[in-house]
């Protein structure tokens, strides 16, 4: 063990030593003596001896390093682990997610108002009351969750192998748990409430800082709340306590759903299922495009009930008491929303569960770049706007619009895998740095096909992938020049490089939009491509009167 300061050869090697220091004797004896037989025996009792003294010394030894080791990974004023315990145990259960997968939870627990309490009864009767705090919540643990003093009145809880689901509902039990506990303390009782933050691998993260930072980021947000636990994702229900919640005859009123997951522009509430049919009702915020998918032997029931959506194709507006139905449809349709939407949406195949797992995995993806570099959500929404609105001056068709937007949302997925301490460092990164951060287009195309696995998303890894290609060759990774580039990733490379130039980093301050023009217009033709350009600065121009 790493541990072991004298591990066992150590001892064997002092052993043989001192075995060649007794020699030594021996044969300087052998020619200063004249009987010297007798040292024979003597030798083998001193080889026998030393031997003895110094395992029993070595076993003394180890007694004390395992003392001292202990001591060092255990909170001195409330008996649990500390610090340097949990973040050893987390880069193991890490090791292990790499190796096979398993996944594991961490609860960060704060006491609530704990600041307070100390300035009223005292630092000393503060202390008594978080050993009896740290007791009850060893108590309330398994043996092989481990539990450790973070700092000050937080705790943090492990736990291997869980879930989401499982994670959140222990930290629940264990937050009602306590607030029903009356806590002795120097003759005094005293009730207590505690707040939670919930993250798990690899959903949040797969490094050690990013748990613990998404963990400690929701415990905030629970904070915020009032006594509760938060995590980045809502609690997941299965489909088998979905169907347990049904009785022979059950009326749901206002907005009441089992189930909801979205993002930003589109949520889907399920609001009933049998089986594989599915109700749900969706909503879809004003101005973006969405698509209906089409399979074999797929039948779904679109009814609108508020807003009014576009159909490109047909031109013509669908308002309220409009119906679509999709059987049997070959490739995709698309539609925009001209005003918010409400649909009802039914289907005899299982969607939500898909979309919920999609969507997730789409956020959790994101989530771990934005916990290092704070600047991603903005920069990846107003790409989507730029590239999007680029792409219709050139004539992309709406499937190429859609895969384009998708691209812009997940185009800096790839800097997951890059340290924080490269995507937040103050100053120009040295030669070594940019080797690591030129990879991060290649890794974001590999991200997403292992998590986003259906087909459409093959074309939106290939725009991730190329999207810091030049129009002149002199691009990464592939060095691609010309039309040899996807037409989608020219468009993402320019707007990148643009909102790049106009934002201020840690290093340097944004450009103005004037300044940053030119420099488009004198890179046209080298490292953007020309109809790119023109098409580009028609689309700024046009954003920008908007703004005005």
């Amino acid at each position: 063990m790493q541990k072991d300061l004298l591990n066992k050869s150590g001892f064997y090697q002092w052993w043989l030593l001192f075995i060649a220091l007794g020699a030594v004797l021996l044969v300087v004896a052998a020619y200063t003596l004249e009987k010297p037989f007798f040292l024979i025996p003597g030798f083998i009792i001193y080889t026998g001896v030393s031997g003895l003294l110094l395992q029993r010394l070595y076993r003394e030894f180890l007694k004390v390093q395992e003392y001292l080791y202990a001591q060092s990974r255990e909170d001195q004023l409330t008996g649990v682990k500390n610090r340097r315990y949990l973040k050893e145990r987390m880069k193991e259960l890490l090791t292990r997610y790499e190796r096979n997968g398993a996944g594991f939870g961490v609860i960060f627990f704060d006491l609530d108002d704990f600041k307070s309490f100390n300035s009223q009864y005292g630092h000393t009767t503060g202390d008594l009351l978080l050993q009896e705090v740290a007791q009850f919540l060893e108590g309330s643990t398994r043996e092989h969750e481990p539990l450790a003093r973070y700092g000050g009145d937080e705790f943090v809880l492990l736990l291997p192998g869980s879930t989401l689901k499982e994670v959140r509902e222990t930290a629940e039990r264990i937050r009602l748990e306590l607030a029903g506990k009356v806590f002795e303390v120097g003759g005094k009782q005293f009730l207590l409430q505690i707040s939670g933050g919930v993250s798990v691998c690899p959903e949040d993260g797969t490094e050690l800082e990013e748990l613990l930072e998404v963990a400690d980021k929701n415990l905030h947000q629970a904070k915020e709340k009032g006594n509760q636990i938060a995590s980045s994702f809502s609690s997941v229900k299965t489909y088998e306590q979905i169907s347990d919640l049904y009785p022979p005859l059950m009326i749901n009123e206002g907005d009441d759903y089992l189930d909801k997951v979205g993002k930003q522009t589109t949520q889907l509430y399920l609001l009933a299922k049998n089986g594989d049919l599915e109700v749900i009702r969706q909503s879809i915020v004003a101005d973006k495009v969405f698509s209906l998918w089409g399979e074999k032997g797929l039948f779904e029931f679109y009814y609108i009930l508020e807003g009014e959506i576009l159909d490109p194709e047909e031109g013509r507006v669908l308002k309220p008491g409009t119906s679509i139905i999709v059987r049997n449809l070959a490739g995709q349709v698309y539609f925009r929303t001209i005003t918010d939407c409400t649909l009802l949406y039914v289907t005899t195949t299982p969607v939500f569960e898909n979309q919920q797992k999609q969507i997730r995995e789409l956020l959790a993806l994101n989530k771990k770049v934005e916990i290092k570099d704070q600047q991603t959500e903005e920069h990846c929404t107003r790409l989507q706007i730029l590239s999007r609105r680029t792409g219709e001056k050139l004539m992309l068709k709406e499937e190429r619009l859609f895969a384009l937007e998708y691209a812009s949302f997940l185009h800096d997925i790839g800097k997951a895998e890059v340290s924080a301490s490269i995507l937040r460092k103050p100053a120009t990164l040295n030669k070594e740095e940019w080797e690591v951060m030129r990879q991060h287009s290649g890794w974001g195309r590999d991200l997403i096909l292992k998590h986003l696995r259906i087909s459409f998303f093959e074309r939106v890894a290939d725009i991730v992938y190329q999207h810091h290609e030049r129009y002149d060759g002199k691009g990464y990774p592939q060095a691609l020049a010309g039309d040899k580039i996807l037409l989608e990733a020219q468009i993402l490379a320019l707007v990148d490089a643009y909102d790049a130039m106009t934002t201020n980093r840690p290093y340097r301050k944004g450009a103005a939009r004037e300044a940053a023009l030119r420099e488009i217009k004198a890179n046209q033709g080298t490292q953007f491509a020309p109809r790119v350009v023109e098409a580009f600065l028609a689309a700024e121009a046009e954003i920008n009167l908007e703004k005005d």
